[in-house]
């Protein structure tokens, strides 16, 4: 019993994990709360500062922007450097930034502000989802990500009942500095979290063990199966560190592992790294897959976060705009209800999830059409559209981000995920853009709701045709070796020690950890070879 991920079973769901949750989650609260915010304060500041259509629009985009870049320089920098930093270097900038902000004094710094925003929480978006996969037990994983992803709605929460107190028109009051309150008091969550995160937040010991940093990794399993109350499931682990280090041969390779071959011919030169793992094999496609089902996620969750305020303040009803962003904002919480049921089935898996929620969505949103009528009674049974949507939207997200955060190996799953999520930030770009620019010069949005829905049925092939595989219910996959012109997952064990330098420049690797994948037959022959 020295798999980690068999360890990682043995200790189980405890307080451990709940409180690394506690602990990373901030950062996506801070989010939620920004990123709705910011888009309800954008009709004050253009009669303030007379912004531009096109400039009301960047001042959203360029939070997306940031967050692009962001995504591209954290999950690099958190597979080589590890999760915890990535997640405490973000917590300081989103702090920081989000102060900025309330502070601006025109639209160039408030662009500056925002963009540094996005950029810091892009940088701590994928290592934070990574670090609670790879802490959490298999049937656990996506439960945990979809609570992750229900602190940002938290955190719209927390910003819908800021409007409600400070702003309840979304328009300027006789205090001229309300919107500041507000965008300053949204990251007060991630201010009060800040410090404990410092003190309490653990390495992730799938990076520890990539690293070989063995000892460091026993220590945090120690302390997982302590405060889960399940000491006795590293007492195996202890034992075989002993008699390991008496000489005795204790560890040998798993008998499960699967080749990936490599595009190109025999004779060519393997590259080496990340290009090996996640070009040159079926990664590939999943990347291009994921990118996109990311970029429809983000494009549809931000477009209509962005939409809905300034929808609603211009529709005839007789609630408070305020109000009914709260109560569409509210639609996220069943949609956390409803990702939690998907992911726990076990007859329908993540693309099966993913394909479902695309059909609906293709469906549903063009009768948001209907808020462009005037009668109120019509537009009361659209809110309730706009209601499904919004849960049908944020299910889909969560189903997305998931699937992206485990189905990568772990030397480069912060990575790979983090070039997916920025592929998605693209959306969350140009859904603000496209809204303006396709209402502009009149006030209806039907060819956004229409493109949202186009979007929607080519999420549906892209899955069935790029997303090949699945590690739903299935352990990580965490070592990358290389043999006889294949790239080989497998799954050694947690005291297995690093290689020596010789070792490293005859194969040209690390040593790595990887499991198994959903729907992937494990042959005799396989297991022959990885001996």
């Amino acid at each position: 019993m020295l798999d980690l991920d068999e360890i990682t079973e043995d200790i189980g769901l405890g307080r451990f994990q709940l409180l690394q949750q506690l602990l990373v989650s901030g950062v996506r609260l801070a989010d939620g709360a920004e990123i709705l915010i910011s888009s309800a304060v954008l009709s004050i500041l253009q009669q303030e500062w007379e912004l531009s259509p096109a400039l009301k629009g960047s001042l959203m985009s360029i939070i997306f922007i940031g967050v692009f870049f962001g995504n591209l320089m954290g999950g690099p920098a958190a597979d080589a450097y590890g999760r915890r930093l990535a997640v405490l270097l973000a917590y300081f900038g989103l702090v920081f930034c989000g102060l900025c902000s309330a502070i601006s004094i025109g639209p160039m710094s408030m662009l500056t502000a925002r963009f540094f925003f996005g950029l810091f929480y892009g940088f701590g978006m994928g290592p934070a989802l990574t670090l609670q996969v790879e802490i959490c037990p298999k049937a656990w994983r996506g439960h945990m990500v979809n609570v992750n992803n229900f602190f940002f709605t938290l955190g719209e929460v927390y910003a819908a009942w800021l409007l409600w107190a400070f702003l309840k028109d979304l328009k300027q009051t006789s205090d001229e500095e309300s919107w500041r309150y507000v965008t300053a008091l949204a990251v007060s969550p991630a201010l009060l979290i800040l410090p404990f995160a410092v003190l309490l937040l653990y390495e992730s010991p799938h990076y520890l063990v990539v690293c070989g940093k063995h000892d460091q990794a026993l220590a945090v399993v120690r302390s997982m199966a302590a405060q889960n109350g399940q000491s006795q499931a590293v007492a195996q682990v202890e034992a075989s560190a002993r008699m390991g280090l008496a000489g005795a041969e204790v560890f040998r390779p798993t008998s499960r592992s699967r080749l990936l071959p490599q595009q190109g011919g025999a004779g060519d030169e393997a590259c080496q790294g990340w290009i090996d793992v996640l070009i040159r094999s079926e990664f590939g496609t999943i990347i291009v897959g994921g990118c996109y089902i990311c970029f429809v996620a983000n494009f549809l969750f931000f477009g209509l976060t962005y939409a809905m305020p300034q929808v609603f303040r211009v529709m005839r009803s007789p609630f408070h705009p305020a109000t009914q962003v709260l109560v569409v904002t509210s639609a996220d919480i069943p949609a956390c209800l409803l990702s939690s049921i998907l992911i726990r089935s076990k007859a329908y898996g993540h693309r099966d999830s993913l394909s479902a929620l695309a059909i609906v969505l293709a469906m549903l949103l063009p009768t948001l059409i209907i808020l462009e009528l005037g009668d109120v009674g019509i537009v009361s049974a659209a809110i309730y559209a706009s209601y499904l949507a919004k849960c049908a939207v944020t299910a889909f997200f969560t189903i997305a981000y998931v699937y992206v955060t485990e189905i990568f190996p772990s030397a480069y799953r912060c990575t790979a995920a983090s070039t997916c999520m920025a592929g998605g930030r693209i959306g969350s770009v140009l859904a603000p853009l496209a809204f303006e620019l396709l209402t502009s010069g009149g006030e209806s949005h039907i060819p956004f709701w229409l493109l949202c829905s186009l979007l929607c049925m080519i999420a549906v092939w892209v899955i069935h045709r790029c997303l090949t595989f699945e590690l739903k219910g299935e352990p990580l996959e965490d070592v990358v070796l290389k043999g006889g012109g294949n790239i080989k997952l497998k799954r050694p064990s947690l005291l297995t020690p690093p290689e020596n330098k010789a070792d490293k420049m005859r194969t040209g690797h690390r040593g790595r950890h990887t499991a198994s994948a959903q729907e992937i037959q494990w042959k005799k022959e396989d297991a022959i070879q990885s001996a």
